[in-house]
Parts: C-alpha cells; sequence; structure tokens
C-alpha cells in the first residue's frame, strides 16, 4: 500500500514517485506566486503546461527524484496529467471518500 499523496509512474522508462510533501507544497507556492494551495492547483484543471511542469516537478522532488527541466519537459504531457491527477487524488480524496476513512480524512476537502 502506497502512502496517501504518493502515486509512482513510469515516464520514459524511468520510475518516479509524485509525493506530496509539505515542501513540495511550498515549493509550488513560491514559484507559481500564489498565496495558498488551492489557487496553485487550480493551474491543473487550466492546462497551463509551465505550471504543471512546476507542479510535476516539485511533487517528483517530494517523491525523491530529481528531474531536470529537460527530462519533464521531454515526458509525454497525457501521462503527466494523469499522474498528477491521481496524486491529486490520492492527496485530497472525494467527501464521502475522506468520511468513509474515518477521522484521518476529516477536514480534507477536494481543492
Amino acid at each position: 500500500m502506497s502512502a496517501r499523496g504518493s502515486v509512482t509512474v513510469m515516464l520514459n522508462g524511468r520510475e518516479v514517485r509524485l509525493l506530496m510533501t509539505l515542501g513540495a507544497l511550498a515549493e509550488i507556492e513560491e514559484k507559481l506566486n500564489v498565496d495558498n494551495i488551492n489557487e496553485a492547483l487550480a493551474f491543473v484543471g487550466t492546462g497551463k503546461v509551465s505550471a504543471i511542469m512546476v507542479i510535476f516537478a516539485a511533487l517528483a522532488r517530494g517523491g525523491g527524484t530529481e528531474l531536470t527541466d529537460e527530462e519533464i519537459a521531454a515526458f509525454n504531457f497525457l501521462e503527466v496529467a494523469d499522474a498528477l491527477t491521481r496524486a491529486l487524488d490520492s492527496s485530497f480524496p472525494a467527501e464521502e471518500d475522506a468520511d468513509a476513512a474515518g477521522p484521518e480524512g476529516a477536514g480534507v476537502k477536494n481543492p
């Protein structure tokens, strides 16, 4: 069983673990110049590629994978988007899933 907020994917033959850490969240907020993580994660739904690259890189670093901008740029966009969606879904389950998870899921809302 993987940790909540953790997703491991294979991209271009390389295993990449995405993990939503406090450091990753702080990096995302700083690089996207937003006030909170909800504003940052809103970029995912817009399809703004530069923001998606920032979010992906930060979560990869959170999971222990260092990637260059060139390596990230070479990944298939749809595979990256799918990996981010899975990582976010794992981090912020739907309210009914959080309620079923018990007290540890309390207070967690989908961005």
